[in-house]
């Protein structure tokens, strides 16, 4: 007597279904974690440029002090902010508001960087703290309450 055996090929719907309900588990547990390192690596990032722009902003004070034999707290402005969409430096708000200083600060960084750059010096000229973000501000103020720009303040 010859038995018959029976061949089955492929998957049955139960064994589909398990796997899909483990790789739907798997990707709720790895999503929320993999979009934390891209905003932690977005905010690592911003602060960088926010170094940059400190060392920028660093190289430009010695130029406007050898060239004005004055320092920068001498200005009437103690924050200096400017904006790059992309078509070269220019102010961030009015038209005709960037002093030397703020040139120097975006010739310094190139057209290469793009984004709102803020630089806040005290009474005694030193540079306190730099800001970088991508988004336009109206002011360094406006800057402060975005939670993506990056800042960087010297020890």
């Amino acid at each position: 007597m010859k038995l018959k055996i029976k061949k089955t090929k492929g998957f049955t719907l139960v064994e589909v279904v398990v796997v899909l309900v483990i790789l739907a588990i798997l990707a709720a547990i790895a999503v929320p974690a993999l979009t934390g390192y891209i905003g932690d690596a977005k905010k690592r990032s911003a602060d960088t440029q926010a170094r940059n722009v400190y060392q920028a902003a660093q190289a430009a004070y010695v130029d406007y002090y050898a060239d004005n034999k004055s320092s920068v707290k001498d200005t009437s402005n103690r924050r200096f902010y400017a904006w790059n969409g992309g078509s070269g430096w220019g102010p961030a708000t009015d038209p005709g508001t960037m002093n030397e200083f703020t040139k120097n600060v975006c010739r310094y960084l190139g057209d290469d960087v793009t984004g709102f750059i803020a630089i806040w010096v005290d009474d005694k000229g030193k540079i306190t703290k730099t800001c970088w973000s991508e988004t336009h501000h109206q002011s360094p103020e406006a800057a402060e309450k975005d939670k993506d720009a990056g800042f960087y303040k010297p020890r």
